[in-house]
């Protein structure tokens, strides 16, 4: 089992020397071109996510007031066939790195319900999208499969929650690819619950989870992302705006990244009793994914936590 830490091509300060002295890094591509000799330790990649792709796919959303930039990184284009080639471009210049693998979030955020706690798409009409949307755009690759091994993450939002194996079964039945696997994000699924209030309490609620998965799926999640929130009071109580619907969807998204901080907070763990997490699922790479917004936090985050499993 390898141990990784996040980091972004678009982090200004470089990587700090003692991360890397790990087995290196999770890092965060986009849709431009990559120097391979800038990142020698990245180990694996996590492609460009977007916040409400769907949206945009079903053709239910207007966007003529955003601009082609704008919606790269809210729905990965505006029309169908800009969305596949932005996802397929993503994939080409991530590969130059020789990953040994990379993540992709398999869910959608609707931007009307970026503070609802039950959402109106359901995850089969998301996940069933999401397989049209990628199987078309690794179709055109050598043999129809992508040059490393997608990782397909899981959210709270529509999509895939691996609150137990059924959207697990959906992408068994619908990605016509070999070469993909699951990452199974311990903050997000914390999330999904509504329930997470403490650490102790937190590894009792995935635990749970887990043991309602399938041993295929079990086998299939090759990497985890681990944090911690404890977010579940803070969900309950948030106070969200009366008027959400109505604002610009710059605005909406304004908002909305200030509240799905306050909820994923990407918090590290501090007690051994996180092995358990990873006893049960054995993924070949856990990345400790800190949030902490500078170098010095994060670095210091990343070390309590892997701490933990020496």
């Amino acid at each position: 089992m390898k141990h990784l830490v996040n980091h972004s091509v678009y982090a200004v300060s470089g990587k700090p020397p003692s991360l890397v002295k790990g087995d290196g890094f999770e890092l965060l591509t986009g849709f431009f071109d990559i120097d391979p000799s800038a990142w020698p330790d990245a180990v694996s990649v996590h492609l460009p996510y977007v916040v409400d792709w769907y949206s945009v796919w079903k053709g239910r959303l207007n966007v003529e007031d955003m601009t082609d930039d704008e919606l790269l990184f809210f729905s990965y284009g505006r029309s169908r066939g800009t969305m596949v080639d932005n996802i397929r471009t993503s994939i080409e210049k991530a590969s130059v790195l020789k990953p040994a693998y990379g993540v992709l979030h398999a869910g959608s955020a609707n931007i009307d319900e970026l503070f609802s706690e039950t959402y109106s798409d359901s995850d089969n009409e998301v996940l069933s999208a999401f397989a049209e949307l990628i199987n078309e755009a690794v179709s055109s690759f050598p043999g129809g499969e992508p040059p490393f091994k997608l990782m397909f993450e899981n959210q709270w939002w529509p999509g895939l929650r691996m609150l137990d194996g059924k959207d697990y079964r959906i992408l068994k039945d619908k990605i016509e690819f070999e070469n993909w696997g699951l990452c199974l994000d311990t903050g997000h699924l914390l999330v999904t619950t509504q329930k997470s209030k403490d650490e102790l309490q937190s590894i009792d609620l995935l635990t749970g989870i887990f043991e309602k998965y399938p041993q295929e799926m079990l086998d299939d999640i090759g990497t985890i992302h681990l944090h911690v929130n404890s977010s579940a009071d803070y969900i309950k109580n948030y106070d969200a705006p009366k008027d959400f619907r109505k604002m610009s969807i710059g605005d909406r998204l304004k908002l909305g990244y200030g509240f799905v901080g306050g909820m994923d907070q990407h918090r590290p763990f501090s007690v051994k009793e996180v092995r358990r997490i990873t006893d049960i699922l054995k993924p070949d790479y856990v990345t400790h994914e800190m949030g902490a917004p500078d170098t010095e936090a994060r670095e210091k985050h990343y070390l309590q936590q892997r701490s933990l499993f020496k």
